[in-house]
């Protein structure tokens, strides 16, 4: 199989060439004309389908409509997002603008970016980036791994693409979109432990070495204090971050 990415693909059976894609890579790369066929197209289109040409042999044969439904979680999930301190919430899709703009609505999306290739999705990313946001993307296509990598974070399903999944940052263990909101209050949690470590640290440390310098700890109790923190430090990294509940307990 031969597969141009954000187009199409060709492939050969039984001695005899097929190409599956979009309207656009049949008519200009492959010259096969589907004019005699626009009555059956809209009514497709007209019914929220989206659309695969093929072809056999430069002749059409057929069309594929493909509905998308949303997961019954996602509406949850991207609230709950934005209550947890997400600012924007962007739709990058390579739906048509119509199609995409209901969809923006229902999710209640902030921005809606329709009929992208990938290298549009990964200019948006960067775009986003460049107005100083801190940019966090999920997708599990081929089309998406270029906006996966400009990404500061890339998600991917697990089970995405194999390019997808090779670009991305994280891959969730679970097809459950909520699993993504386990992520992103891990990540939050692990980074306060850091942070909360590198205070005691600090601190003890700065302390101790006061104490001796002025005589008021002697070697032996600097020394069991410098490594008896250091020994709850460890323990404590051990013992991780906990999800109970859906809230974090450090």
């Amino acid at each position: 199989v031969d597969y141009l990415v954000a187009h199409g693909l060709t492939t050969q059976t039984e001695g005899r060439c097929v190409a599956i894609g979009s309207r656009h890579f049949l008519e200009t790369q492959r010259d096969v004309s589907f004019a005699a066929h626009e009555e059956n197209i809209a009514a497709l289109e007209q019914a929220g389908k989206t659309l695969l040409y093929v072809a056999l042999e430069q002749r059409p044969l057929g069309l594929i409509g493909l509905r998308d439904s949303l997961r019954p979680e996602a509406q949850a999930v991207l609230t709950q997002l934005r209550q947890g301190g997400v600012r924007r919430l962007v739709l990058l899709t390579g739906d048509r603008q119509d199609k995409a703009e209901v969809l923006a609505r229902e999710l209640g999306m902030d921005e809606v970016y329709a009929e992208c290739p990938p290298e549009r999705k990964a200019a948006v990313v960067e775009q986003l980036r460049a107005r100083g946001a801190k940019v966090a993307f999920i997708g599990d296509g081929v089309n998406d791994a270029p906006a996966l990598i400009a990404a500061d974070v890339g998600l991917a399903m697990p089970r995405g693409a194999d390019l997808a999944r090779a670009t991305a940052d994280i891959v969730l263990l679970d097809e459950h979109l909520r699993t993504l909101l386990t992520a992103r209050t891990l990540s939050a949690g692990t980074l306060d432990l850091i942070r909360t470590h590198f205070r005691i640290s600090t601190g003890v440390n700065t302390m101790v070495i006061a104490g001796a310098a002025f005589g008021v700890l002697s070697p032996v109790w600097s020394a069991l204090l410098h490594n008896g923190m250091t020994l709850g430090v460890l323990l404590n990294s051990i013992a991780g971050v906990n999800l109970k509940s859906g809230h974090l307990k450090v």
